[in-house]
């Protein structure tokens, strides 16, 4: 089974730039046009400015605490593949787990950031006991995608320990 989320990751791009392009939107309507008049609700221009401002870094900061990934994951073949990378803007690191099936111990999924980032992490033995890998954001897979994810590393996890 192959499990590829580029299309989660290129809605998820997609979003962020209308967002970006709607807050610019927002910003050169409210101080380059007197179409927004003010106040507006009580509040002055800069107010209006400076909410627009930390509703917009709110947005981007919590995009920034998911620590999206695009995902490639096959357990095709006599290893267990997964290949991924973040999608922020400057972090280009492309990582590569290839675990033998025989050697796959566990796995676990744990929630950090809220609760709102699920994170896999995998385990498989070595000569002096279990190794574990660094933890994967999954936070860019649909549902349907960690579901099937989870049903393949569940055929691997060796029972009895």
């Amino acid at each position: 089974m192959t499990i590829n989320n580029s299309r989660n990751v290129i809605s998820i791009k997609l979003r962020q730039l209308i967002v970006t392009i709607f807050f610019i939107a927002l910003f050169a309507l409210l101080y380059a046009s007197s179409l927004i008049p003010t106040p507006l609700l009580g509040l002055s221009r800069n107010e209006i400015g400076i909410g627009l401002l930390v509703i917009y870094v709110l947005f981007i900061l919590y995009h920034f605490g998911l620590d999206l990934n695009y995902i490639i994951y096959s357990d095709e073949g006599p290893n267990i593949i997964l290949r991924y990378y973040s999608i922020k803007i400057y972090s280009q690191k492309h990582h590569s787990v290839e675990i033998p099936k025989k050697d796959f111990q566990r796995y676990e999924i744990r929630r950090t950031f809220f609760w709102l980032k699920p994170e896999l992490i995998l385990y498989l033995n070595i000569k002096k006991g279990t190794g574990r890998y660094p933890p994967v954001s999954l936070a860019a897979l649909s549902g349907k995608q960690r579901k099937a994810l989870t049903e393949s590393l569940n055929r691997y996890v060796k029972k009895g320990k």
